[in-house]
């Protein structure tokens, strides 16, 4: 099993699973990017372009990807720019 940052299939999933769980902070079209920074082992910090629930603008937000049991987590930890 291969180790390292989330690529973008990845951080899409990710982000797709929590907006099924808090779809109030999401709107559509996340675009990941591949910019992924890595802040511990098996946390990352990576820049994703997002469309905030009632802000049809996209942003760039930063986006924790935290893997816990071999799947990758998404959490928005900035939402304002990265």
């Amino acid at each position: 099993m291969g180790g390292g940052a989330p690529g973008k299939a990845e951080v899409q999933q990710a982000l797709n699973d929590a907006a099924q769980e808090n779809p109030i902070l999401f709107g559509q079209d996340a675009k990941p990017d591949a910019k992924c920074t890595k802040v511990d082992k098996d946390i990352y910090d990576c820049a994703t372009s997002l469309a905030m629930f009632g802000d049809p603008q996209p942003h760039t937000v930063t986006v924790r990807m935290t893997k816990l049991n071999g799947k990758w987590h998404a959490q928005i930890t900035n939402m304002f720019g990265g």
